[in-house]
């Protein structure tokens, strides 16, 4: 955020400006980095693959008999005997299944990972954005007749960019610490900014995963009043049971029974993710939140000096009258 955007209140004075430290947001990284890694182990071992099923192009043209000597299929003797038969059948249809029969295990691959990304970050989008990167990188190369393994291809120059966007994402936010207020500022695709006045904090969390310990980078998440900053983890257990009918219906039902508990969510728009020095960063946040429940006290008091001085002095005034 550019402080000069920034309005401040009388009196207010800017305590730090924090920004995410590089690896804030690294889970997000590793994300396309395994789209990488995956798509570079396809890319070599392919073609052993490919081998090892057979090419219906090639390998049915070996011998007088058709036979194959791609391993599975010559360990196949009824397959094998009929090999050039089958081939010429569903030889088209062979021959793609063949060799995009990999490239649907690497989407399986791909695709379970964001599952559970998602679920952990309590968003769908994840999964959203890898299941389009596969959907295009295989389109693509069968849309316009290109080998196979262009999908590995593609999907890593996707990855790439994803990286990059990360890294952008993560410039984006900045945090405003100010003696009357917390301000978190994001500007990416989207602009959001979140003002919390220390009156509405009721606590403060500080988390430091292993990476964060050892780099002493962490997040720092303001609990309100209102339920600002917790989510629910709920874990259920469901038992159903089903019966079928003398007409061929089936008949069932089921109950679902279960707990939740809530705990402190690291939300990037409402925290301080990933920020350095995060211990001392909660301190100086606690510092300013209990200086601000003190001042009702302390304004308290201040009004009852005020009132009791006035009191005095008018009592002052009325002896001097009464001696006159």
């Amino acid at each position: 955020m550019v402080m000069g955007d920034l309005r401040l209140f009388d009196g207010e004075k800017v305590h730090m400006v924090l920004t995410p430290h590089p690896l804030a947001f690294y889970g997000m990284h590793l994300l396309w980095v395994y789209v990488i890694l995956l798509s570079a182990v396809f890319y070599f071992i392919s073609d052993y693959v490919v081998d090892y099923f057979g090419y219906p192009d090639t390998g049915f043209t070996l011998s007088i008999l058709g036979k194959s000597n791609a391993p599975l299929i010559a360990a196949t003797p009824f397959v094998n005997v009929f090999a050039s038969a089958i081939d010429g059948i569903i030889g088209g249809t062979l021959d793609f299944s063949v060799r995009y029969g990999i490239v649907a295990v690497w989407l399986a691959l791909l695709f379970t990972p964001s599952v559970f990304v998602s679920v952990y970050r309590i968003t769908w989008k994840w999964m959203a954005y890898v299941a389009f990167i596969g959907i295009v990188s295989v389109a693509v190369p069968i849309l316009l007749g290109l080998n196979e393994k262009t999908v590995y291809i593609i999907a890593s120059l996707f990855a790439g960019l994803g990286i990059i966007l990360v890294d952008l994402y993560r410039r984006a936010h900045h945090y405003v610490i100010t003696n009357f207020r917390l301000i978190t500022d994001v500007r990416f695709i989207y602009n959001l900014r979140d003002d919390i006045s220390y009156d509405k904090i009721n606590n403060l969390v500080m988390n430091q995963s292993l990476v964060g310990r050892l780099f002493d980078f962490g997040t720092v998440m303001p609990l309100t009043g209102s339920g600002l900053g917790v989510g629910a983890d709920f874990a259920s257990v469901t038992v159903g049971a089903g019966k079928p009918l003398s007409s061929g219906i089936l008949v069932g039902g089921a109950i679902t029974g279960g707990r939740s508990v809530n705990f402190p969510r690291d939300m990037a728009q409402y925290s301080l993710v990933g920020i350095r020095h995060p211990r001392q960063v909660a301190d100086a946040i606690s510092e300013f939140v209990h200086q601000d429940n003190e001042a009702p006290y302390l304004k308290s008091i201040s009004k009852d000096m005020k009132d009791l001085v006035s009191e005095l002095k008018g009592k002052k005034k009325n002896k001097r009258k009464s001696g006159q």
